[in-house]
């Protein structure tokens, strides 16, 4: 019997290789593919990608959501289309629906939607004939670089417009809330 200790195992470039290759194999090809192509080929991340000038992408199929609160309150989103409840005699002008919700609670709603346009000048015009044709009247408006807004009323509701750029391509987003009670007189 021996009193020497066992001898020291020494790492060599075969013990390198028996470890290396197969990590190099196997884990980083996975680590590629799952970091790199599949967000690519799933489109995960085309939503992030920015638009080239004049590009645009095809609208999002419909899909909604309903969320009701403990106070009553009830929450309704929808990609692709309105949502459910959403009042049919609120004016929108012709165009892809991006997004659209409608919040109801016991004392008042709101609804929102977002239009694919493809001229925003066009398209607030489009607005305003629209609008105006149903008896809303134009009280406000904003002209800044990449923005513009108008604001209209009406006896039951007021709106706001205004026209952005999104992940599809320029839009025209309309924001209605009932009008607020006449002060009294």
């Amino acid at each position: 019997m021996s009193i020497l200790p066992p001898p020291r195992r020494r790492w060599s470039w075969l013990t390198a290789l028996w470890i290396g290759v197969p990590v190099l194999t196997t884990v980083v090809p996975l680590v590629i593919v799952a970091v790199f192509v599949l967000p690519m080929v799933t489109g995960a991340l085309s939503v992030f990608t920015p638009l080239a000038p004049g590009e645009t992408r095809a609208p999002p199929a419909c899909n909604q959501a309903l969320r009701a609160y403990a106070d009553g309150s009830v929450y309704a989103s929808a990609v692709g289309c309105l949502p459910m409840g959403f009042p049919e005699d609120l004016p929108l002008i012709e165009g892809p629906i991006l997004t659209a919700s409608s919040y109801t609670t016991a004392e008042s709603s709101s609804w929102s939607a977002e239009i694919r346009i493809d001229d925003p000048d066009v398209a607030l015009a489009a607005v305003r004939d629209s609008l105006e044709h149903a008896g809303f009247v134009e009280t406000t408006r904003t002209d800044a670089t990449l923005e513009k807004g108008i604001r209209f009323d009406s006896p039951l509701y007021m709106v706001w417009v205004e026209t952005s750029t999104t992940a599809w391509g320029p839009a025209v987003s309309y924001t209605y809330n009932p009008a607020p009670p006449a002060p009294p007189s």
